[in-house]
């Protein structure tokens, strides 16, 4: 019921309304500003309403509630493996710790290949350039690369216990703080059988950030949520500024539809793709749906180049 009243709350141009003005136009109760905010947070890792799409923020809300998440079994390390061996047997070839720092280029523009960071050279018909938007950018040029939304980041505490101190207590999500607490083992096999690995966030806002402020806080959620973890604990790594999209879903930047597509950058046999690419999705699903684009636009060149 939830899903859908959020879904049918959306009635204006969503070039031009924001996550925090459409949560002020939900509601006069500040309790309920907090809830959907804490929701907005939670379903897409940003903490920058003022700036986020209320039509991206709140369909990427409405998919959390109706549909979850799913939660792998050894991790997110299981796709990096499968995606590994299905390349493998694919015939791909694989070549790591070697970067790509640019393009190589026909004089009308069309790619050839890439120079690597070791001084050898790759030829190529066609390529697909992932990663950060400085990063492609880094490879392309500066000059052909658009202006992008800043980063969504969070700080995160990483804990590893031998055992849950209190097992009723596995999930926390703060309505006036930016804060959130899951045992994610009790979802899935992420550690030994009865011992525990939680992740303890800060969705941080867009700018400057107090590092040790932002590790005292999680830490004191931890300690609420398990009185008594240092006792059972066997890891506990702080990351005071995680990445978790490369680039915030902006209203004044036309929401989904506005962000630079997988042939964005005009460059003759070169595509893009990642979280921030493309007109489809948040997160993994903004980074697979790009793909799968991106693919489809280098296969129809290959094949229109081949006729």
């Amino acid at each position: 019921m939830l899903a859908a009243r959020l879904g049918s709350g959306i009635r204006l141009d969503p070039t031009l309304l924001s996550f925090a003005d459409w949560v002020a136009g939900a509601s006069t109760h500040r309790r309920v500003h907090n809830f959907l905010l804490a929701l907005g947070r939670v379903a897409t890792y940003a903490n920058d309403p003022q700036a986020a799409s209320a039509a991206a923020t709140v369909e990427q809300i409405r998919l959390a509630i109706s549909a979850n998440v799913l939660y792998l079994d050894g991790g997110w390390q299981q796709l990096v493996d499968g995606l590994y061996r299905a390349g493998t047997e694919a015939g791909v070839k694989f070549v790591t710790g070697n970067g790509v720092v640019a393009l190589r280029q026909y004089a009308f523009g069309a790619v050839t290949g890439v120079d690597l960071a070791d001084g050898q050279a790759q030829d190529a018909a066609a390529l697909l350039l992932t990663g950060s938007p400085e990063g492609v950018a880094g490879i392309v040029g500066p000059d052909k690369m658009p202006p992008t939304p800043p980063p969504v980041v969070t700080a995160m505490l990483d804990v590893a216990l031998r055992r849950l101190p209190d097992p009723t207590k596995l999930f926390a999500l703060s309505l006036d703080q930016p804060l959130y607490f899951s045992a994610h083992s009790a979802s899935a096999q992420l550690a030994p059988a009865g011992s525990a690995l939680i992740h303890v966030a800060k969705y941080l806002p867009t700018g400057e950030s107090d590092a040790e402020a932002d590790e005292s806080q999680l830490l004191a959620l931890l300690d609420r949520m398990q009185s008594g973890w240092q006792t059972e604990l066997v890891e506990c790594r702080f990351l005071p500024h995680l990445t978790v999209s490369n680039a915030l879903v902006a209203a004044a930047d036309g929401g989904l539809p506005g962000r630079i597509d997988v042939d964005g950058l005009a460059i003759p046999g070169l595509a893009i793709a990642g979280d921030w690419v493309g007109p489809t999705g948040m997160l993994a699903d903004a980074s697979l749906a790009s793909t799968r684009r991106a693919a489809q636009h280098i296969t129809e060149r290959l094949l229109a180049y081949a006729e």
